[in-house]
């Protein structure tokens, strides 16, 4: 800018410095040059202080310009020595106004309304509309809603309300401080609404999720003669999300290619978005492939769209494209590629994004949600202590993050650390916190913990979210209380198939087959379509109770009645129950011609059955190493092989290089959890000194043993097997008569299974033990299980439902 060329008269010097504050901070040096320059030709200050020598009107006239320029150009001290300068009797409300808007605009809302207040106090005029808006902007926030209130009770007095612009600034002050009932009544009394006012409301609206409210206002619109522009379209389609929105954003949609902003790609980018947060990724991934020009923003939106929905290979793909693009990614794409790692498990993807962060130096900023997102992907891969890490170095955590470790904790069955990061937590928690949180109680079978959280979430309203009645009814039936599982399954307003099934499994791992059966008939009637998960809950009922027609039925209708494709754990189920009715070879013929490689499962089965049967070894051979050909270190299949050979001579070698094998094998070692006083102990095989109750344990061993000598002439051997020890640790840390719940990651030996039967008779004690297979119920010497065929090759572990399906993982 040519300063010297500029004629000294203040309406030059104006404009000018108007042109410099329409520029912004880029001309800040140019307009202080002005400044300086104007201060020299008419100075009557000195020392070098910003000072204005013009007079009378034309000296408030660029005073007016200088600090509005200043203010517009980012530098408020300047502005505001500039409006010190003058004597508060010299200063005219134009003066005020710029410097309460000045002050506003950089969001300094506490000085905007000292000042506003000062001028109240001072002038004897009332503030025009100009300075109304200043005040009423100063005000958009929580902090200062009395303050806006009382402006504008003070705009109403002066029956103002209806003007225009005030109206907008209402609205817009109302909405941002989430009241959105008096945004409305002042958008309502605006009498000459313009695009802005619609805008403002509908953008208030959508920021709190009211979707409703957004699309009623949306759709007056075109009958009041407004047209929506591309800022009204970004709004609306920003208040849909969820499945439920689908059908607006259908609307919607059809508005925008009418309006002609269908291509704007700002606003594809936003209808993207909305499609994909609706779960509609078919007309997402259309939008997107149909648009002439993407942007970061673009890909973005798709790429959350495919993670949110887990289809996490969908989304990396995006990634890699934008990679290949040499498109800048945001934290928001690398939110979602963080996420999509997480949904499929790609740790070395997951990985190679943080190095990216890291090189970038956004990781370096503090971000909760960048964070979380970090935390997340590594404990949903399984690294839990790179998980741990990032969670103890944020310095700020909300609910998400607690809730992000806590359930990766429960997913890979660490529930005592997942329950003890629960006890605490420092923030308020919500659905998923207890989701997460009953998830870890059904892992160790934490009943006393599960029932408290039970009681706590029930006030705040979360048992009716359909996810938290199954994961409620989850948890009774995996700590061994069928009947609370079944009481807050019968209480359950909303039953999905999801419910139903959950409440089918609890049955079924009880060995309750009958009623298993009974509850999936129930359903049908009930209106409710069966699902993969709830017809292999029935198969596996009428494997286990012996039901051939029935299970044969369900198998071979599973298309035609259901519409349900028969997968590899609906085979392996068929197998089962041929196997335990005998039919050997049907169940072989089924494997033959069963459109999918058996798996280790399949194989066990037939292995298994081989030995409850009959003495068909070489039968039994060929499935064992069909089934080591799939597991080769699987210590189950080389337990099953040498429990057949066992006791026959002529097998004596084959038994001999089974057990060699055995002990080549690294086994998992044998442990059990037991909650006693809301406290989770842990008792692992072999660690007796480890517990600090190991010496009572021990003492309470030893009399036992004396007592069953004495009193039956028999005692248990002196193993340390988990569930024998968890057991007697529940009988000296408990006030008799109480129920003893333990739970064994293997399946209960016969062994302890023998002990704990005679624990239970000597002591009076009823004592439930799930391992791995089934639930044990023992009473008085007697247990659930005695008189019932032995479990073959599959177990509960085949009715694991995918984490989209039941909440974590569920037997």
């Amino acid at each position: 800018m040519d300063l010297e060329g500029v004629p000294r008269s203040a309406s030059n010097l104006v404009s000018s410095i108007s042109a410099c504050a329409r520029l912004g901070s880029a001309f800040l040096s140019q307009g202080r040059e002005l400044h300086e320059r104007y201060c020299q030709w008419w100075r009557r200050g000195g020392g070098g202080e910003v000072a204005v020598a013009v007079a009378g009107e034309e000296d408030d006239l660029v005073a007016t310009a200088l600090v509005d320029m200043y203010s517009k150009c980012g530098s408020l001290d300047d502005a505001r020595r500039v409006f010190d300068d003058y004597s508060v009797d010299s200063k005219r409300m134009a003066l005020w106004t710029a410097m309460v808007s000045g002050y506003a605009l950089h969001g300094h809302s506490r000085q905007a309304l000292e000042l506003y207040q000062r001028f109240l106090s001072v002038s004897s005029e009332p503030p025009d509309t100009v300075m109304l808006l200043s005040a009423i902007t100063a005000c958009s926030s929580a902090e200062f809603l009395d303050d806006g209130r009382a402006i504008h009770a003070q705009i109403s007095s002066r029956e103002l309300d209806h003007h225009t612009h005030l109206g907008n600034g209402l609205v817009n002050m109302y909405g941002r401080c989430k009241e959105l009932h008096r945004a409305r009544k002042a958008f309502e009394k605006i009498t000459a609404k313009n695009l802005v006012s619609w805008n403002v409301i509908i953008g208030a609206y959508a920021q709190e999720g009211h979707r409703g409210h957004a699309m009623e206002l949306f759709q007056r619109m075109d009958p009041e003669g407004v047209a929506a522009d591309a800022v009204t379209f970004l709004h609306v389609l920003d208040a849909c999300g969820g499945v439920e929105a689908a059908g607006d954003v259908r609307r919607i949609h059809k508005k925008l290619e009418l309006s002609g902003l269908e291509w704007d790609v700002f606003v594809a980018s936003s209808l993207v978005n909305a499609y994909g947060k609706c779960g509609c990724l078919a007309e997402a991934k259309r939008v997107f492939d149909t648009m002439p020009l993407k942007n970061t923003v673009t890909m973005t939106s798709m790429l959350a769209a495919y993670a949110q929905h887990g289809l996490g290979e969908e989304a990396l793909e995006i990634y890699r494209e934008m990679e290949s693009q040499g498109r800048k990614a945001d934290r928001v794409t690398f939110i979602s590629a963080l996420d999509a790692c997480s949904s499929i498990g790609a740790l070395s993807q997951g990985r190679a994004i943080h190095s990216r962060l890291l090189v970038s130096g956004i990781i370096q900023q503090p971000d909760v949600v960048l964070g979380t997102a970090l935390l997340n992907m590594y404990g949903r891969c399984g690294v839990l202590d790179a998980a741990k890490s990032l969670f103890d170095g944020m310095a700020d955590k909300n609910t998400i993050t607690w809730n992000a470790l806590m359930g990766s904790y429960a997913q890979w069955g660490y529930g005592k650390e997942a329950l003890n990061l629960y006890h605490s937590m420092d923030a308020q928690p919500n659905s998923l916190t207890f989701l997460a949180m009953l998830t870890a109680c059904s892992t160790v079978g934490a009943l006393l913990q599960g029932r408290a959280a039970h009681a706590r979430l029930a006030p705040a309203g979360f048992e009716k979210e359909v996810e938290v009645g199954v994961a409620l009814v989850n948890m009774y039936g995996k700590c061994g209380s069928l009947e609370d599982a079944l009481g807050t399954f019968a209480k359950l307003e909303r039953k999905t198939v999801v419910t139903w099934t959950v409440a089918m499994l609890a049955l079924a791992h009880h060995g309750e087959f009958r009623e298993t059966l009974r509850l999936f008939t129930e359903m049908e009637l009930d209106g409710v379509a069966p699902d993969s998960v709830a017809l292999l809950a029935a198969l596996f009922a009428c494997s286990h109770s012996g039901k051939l027609k029935e299970g044969r039925s369900y198998f071979t209708n599973m298309i035609q009645d259901y519409g349900v494709s028969p997968t590899l754990a609906h085979y392996d189920c068929v197998v089962d129950l041929l196997c335990r009715t005998g039919l050997l070879g049907r169940a072989e013929e089924l494997i033959d011609s069963m459109p999918f490689e058996p798996s280790a499962v399949t194989w066990t089965t037939l292995l298994a059955a081989c030995r409850t049967h009959s003495t068909l070894y070489d039968k039994a051979k060929v499935a064992a190493d069909k089934a080591l050909e799939t597991e080769p270190h699987n210590a189950g299949i080389y337990f099953a092989l040498s429990y057949m050979y066992s006791g026959v001579r002529t097998y004596r070698q084959e038994r001999l290089n089974v057990s060699d094998k055995l002990n080549s094998i690294q086994r998992q070692v044998g442990r059990c959890f037991i909650e006693t006083r809301n406290q989770i102990h842990e008792i692992v095989a072999g660690e007796t000194a480890a517990h600090p109750y190991a010496a009572a344990v021990d003492e309470e061993l030893h009399r036992l043993n004396i007592e069953l000598t004495i009193e039956r002439g028999c005692k248990v051997e002196e193993k340390n097997h988990s569930a024998k020890r968890a057991v007697v640790l529940g009988l000296v840390s408990t006030l008799p008569g109480t129920t003893i719940r333990v739970v064994k990651n293997l399946k209960l030996c016969a062994d302890c299974h023998h002990a704990i039967k005679l624990f239970s008779k000597i002591r009076g004690r009823r004592i439930i033990v799930r391992d791995y297979v089934e639930f044990h119920h023992i009473e008085k010497g007697v247990c659930s299980c005695d008189g019932r065929k032995p479990a073959l090759g599959l177990g509960l572990d085949c009715l694991v439902a995918p984490p989209t399906h039941i909440p974590g993982t569920l037997w």
